[in-house]
């Protein structure tokens, strides 16, 4: 709640990277449209593969004590999510407008095509909690300059288990 007040008069939609079992999902639309009922120009986008995590590299291993494996976080959800967007959509204002939108398959594969096909977006905040160098990599490129003054970036795992993020973090924005 607070990192959304934080944005508040910050044109642009929320970006949630790794969605899970879609607690910060529906966290951000509940907010969002608690907040800001009639504002239907903030959405709250969704990107996850659905099958767990993909494109491990060598930036994602810190130590031994913190193994990472393909498809890890598989929560294998896809239809269960769509049918909880379906029913957040029946209890709020402006419901005839999508205010959840989901983007399936790894993000650093299908995140080039979004966002030449959306060339309107600006983003408000975006949460990434993928914990891997690639698809958080791919994130900050494409979004960060889509990201007006006031908005957030926040990153799941930094200073614990996701040294690709710091990684990717520190090629997109020099810390």
């Amino acid at each position: 709640n607070e990192l959304f007040e934080k944005t508040t008069g910050v044109l642009g939609d929320i970006i949630e990277g790794g969605i899970y079992h879609g607690s910060g999902l529906f966290a951000w639309a509940n907010i969002a449209v608690s907040r800001e009922p009639y504002n239907y120009q903030c959405k709250i986008i969704g990107f996850d593969t659905f099958h767990g995590s993909t494109g491990i590299t060598k930036k994602d291993i810190s130590n031994k004590n913190i193994k990472r494996k393909e498809n890890e976080y598989n929560a294998n959800n896809y239809k269960d999510i769509l049918r909880a967007i379906e029913i957040f959509d029946k209890d709020r204002p402006l419901n005839h407008i999508k205010k959840i939108e989901l983007v399936r398959g790894d993000i650093s594969k299908t995140l080039k095509k979004y966002v030449s096909t959306n060339k309107q977006q600006t983003v408000r905040l975006l949460h990434l909690g993928m914990n891997l160098y690639k698809p958080t990599y791919f994130s900050l490129k494409y979004f960060l300059p889509r990201m007006p003054k006031g908005s957030i970036v926040v990153i799941d795992g930094l200073n614990h288990a996701a040294p690709g993020c710091l990684k990717a973090l520190e090629e997109n924005i020099n810390i």
